[in-house]
Formats: C-alpha cells, structure tokens, sequence
C-alpha cells in the first residue's frame, strides 16, 4: 500500500514549543512570587507572640517581731545597725542599762553566766530591738504565765548574740521598776521555726521566763526556757 494516502501527523514548530515552554515557567514563576509574597503578608499582619513575661517575686520584706501571723519572725539584723541613718546608740554587753527614768524601760535583765545585763523594753518595735531588748508577750516577771523577752543577736556580740552559749542551769534574773529581783533557772534551750506559736506556751500556773533570739542564719529561732525560783 502507498504511504502517500495514509494521513501525515503535523510536527509543531520548534519556535512554538519553546514560546509555549518559556510561558509555562513565567507562570510557575508567578505563582511560586505571589505565595511568597502572601506568606510575607500574613508574617507582617500576625505579629511574633512573645511568651508572657513570668511575674516577678517581690524581695523579701522585713517583718516586725509584733507582725500578725508571723508572731516568731524578727527583722534581718545580721547588718551592723550603724549602716541605718541616725540610730539610736546600740546596747553592748558591757554597758549599764538606762536608769529606771526611762520611759521605755520596764524592767533590767540580768544573766551572770554570760555576765550580761540589759534594759528590757516594754515596747517592742524594729526601732526599739536596736537599742534594748524586749518584752514580747506575757505577764509581769513572777506572775503565772510565760514572760517572753526578745533580743537580736547582732554580729558585734551584742544584745542576745551569745544566747547559744547558755546551758542548763545557768541562772537569769529579771529585776523589775521597783527593784524586786526574780531569779529563773535555764531548763532548756530549743531551736524552732519561726511560724511554731505553741513554743511559747506553758503549763497552767507554770511561771517561766523564755530569752528569744533568731538562729542558723535567721531562718530558726533559739528559745531560753527558764523556770521561777
């Protein structure tokens, strides 16, 4: 049979495959800049959410020995109390406590084992712990009940810094405004935490005299039981 009647396929020019080809990747072009473009877009509408910033502690405060709920806690006195502007003169263990005309003074403390005597004060305030030591609850000195005297125990030997040397059996006198001496004997010194309120208690018509001060770096609290005479 003749090839002449069979039909012939049409060959595509060369120019127009490559018009058709260099279209073809104008549009991949296209299509591949508008999603980058769209991509940048939607990047600069929608911000970076940076993650919230975790609250911060508040420093630590300073609480009174009074404050309500912490009824142990002492203010941070490991610093010389001479780095606070004008304080009063710090009560050292060789000096003689005010006269009986001050009016803060309630009555004097006396311990002969540590040869210590000091003022004790019947108000009991951050400004007051720097120049006595104070009374910090309980009855008058031979009555029933718990006379609690609190003191810090400043770096400089002073005030109730040597509480710790103190044993069983050593004796502390309480001498109040009308010169009537009552004499405790130690019976035991306890470390406690300073939130521990039940510390403070005594048996029923027990008389005792506690000397509180802080300990391990302030984060205990050293207690001096004593009993009456």
């Amino acid at each position: 049979m003749s090839s002449k009647n069979s039909p012939r396929r049409q060959r595509t020019p060369v120019r127009l495959r490559w018009v058709r080809a260099a279209l073809n990747a104008g549009c991949a072009a296209f299509i591949a800049a508008a999603f980058v473009w769209g991509a940048s877009l939607y990047r600069q509408g929608t911000p970076p959410v940076s993650p919230a910033p975790s609250p911060k502690k508040p420093p630590p405060s300073s609480v009174r020995l009074t404050e309500t709920g912490v009824p142990l806690a002492q203010p941070d006195k490991r610093a010389s109390p001479s780095a606070k502007p004008s304080p009063p003169p710090v009560q050292t263990q060789g000096e003689t406590p005010p006269p009986a005309s001050d009016a803060l003074v309630e009555c004097a403390l006396k311990i002969p084992s540590l040869s210590l005597e000091l003022p004790i004060s019947e108000v009991c305030t951050e400004e007051t712990l720097l120049r006595y030591v104070c009374k910090f609850s309980g009855p008058q000195p031979g009555q029933e009940g718990n006379y609690v005297v609190a003191g810090h125990d400043f770096l400089s030997g002073a005030q109730f810094a040597r509480l710790p040397d103190m044993r069983p059996g050593d004796k502390v006198i309480i001498r109040n405004r009308e010169n009537r001496e009552y004499t405790y004997t130690v019976y035991a010194l306890q470390l406690v935490t300073p939130e521990d309120v039940q510390s403070l208690t005594v048996p029923e018509k027990a008389k005792e005299a506690t000397l509180l001060t802080c300990a391990r770096q302030n984060t205990m609290r050293l207690l001096v039981r004593c009993r009456l005479d």
